[in-house]
């Protein structure tokens, strides 16, 4: 049975299923940020996408108060600002662009069979088996929310000296399994990882998907695809014409 959570609540509106207390533990609520020099590069499709971090969103943690004249009894002006010390970036969970693509209110939860409330991402659901709880994630819509928040402009786009670096250090890895492979030219494994390595710089480079950047590393071809092109359709037998006979 697949469970996906409550939809988080605009604070003072009220929001059943409870997660089995082993697999899940008490987690408090929290807010997507993003910092500036934080990205993802995406293997498949070679897309750099803007790395989520959870912010607790709770009193006592990272400067959290509560102050019952705050929505919700909360006061967020200690997180806010440990956020905002490093450039980052809060995912406001009612900022109107979100509620236009159905991506506000992004924070789940559920209770555990404790009593617990357990805070999760609207990308995760969990599965109960029998006495047990797994909690998966959905990366494709996962990734269409991080370039949701690139289109929208919630979130800048990545700095070119962000990019460089990310290189940079991708190139210093690459560097230390080329000595690595001189120093054990027999080992398949690392010549293996290093190969994947420089497909990944590849990638990273020119915007492709790991793949395509093996493709190109290794000069495989692949026939073009003309997707003007009308179907082909399957030539019909003629009337009168006969069938080939099988050979005895």
């Amino acid at each position: 049975m697949a469970i996906e959570g409550r939809k988080m609540q605009r604070p003072g509106q009220g929001n059943e299923t409870r997660l089995p207390k082993r697999d899940a533990k008490p987690s408090p609520p929290f807010r997507w940020f993003t910092l500036p020099e934080a990205w993802n590069w995406l293997p498949e499709t070679g897309e750099w996408l803007p790395a989520l971090r959870k912010m607790a969103w709770v009193a006592g943690v990272n400067g959290g108060a509560n102050n019952k004249r705050m929505p919700g009894g909360f006061d967020p002006t200690g997180p806010a600002q440990v956020i905002r010390s490093k450039a980052g970036t809060i995912i406001e969970p009612f900022d109107s662009r979100l509620e236009a693509e159905g991506y506000d209110g992004y924070v789940r939860d559920l209770d555990n069979t404790s009593g617990n409330k357990v805070h999760f991402g609207m990308f995760e659901e969990w599965n109960i088996v029998g006495t047990r709880g797994y909690r998966r994630h959905n990366d494709d819509e996962f990734h269409d929310f991080q370039r949701f928040l690139l289109t929208s402009k919630i979130v800048a786009p990545m700095h070119e000296e962000v990019r460089r670096g990310k290189l940079e250090q991708q190139q210093s890895r690459i560097d230390r399994l080329v000595a690595r492979v001189g120093a054990e030219p027999s080992n398949g494994a690392v010549r293996s990882k290093l190969d994947t390595f420089q497909a990944t710089l590849y990638g990273m480079e020119h915007g492709c998907s790991i793949t395509e950047a093996h493709d190109i590393l290794n000069g495989v071809k692949r026939p073009a695809v003309d997707v003007d092109a009308e179907p082909e359709t399957p030539t019909k037998r003629g009337p009168g014409r006969p069938r080939k006979q099988a050979s005895k």
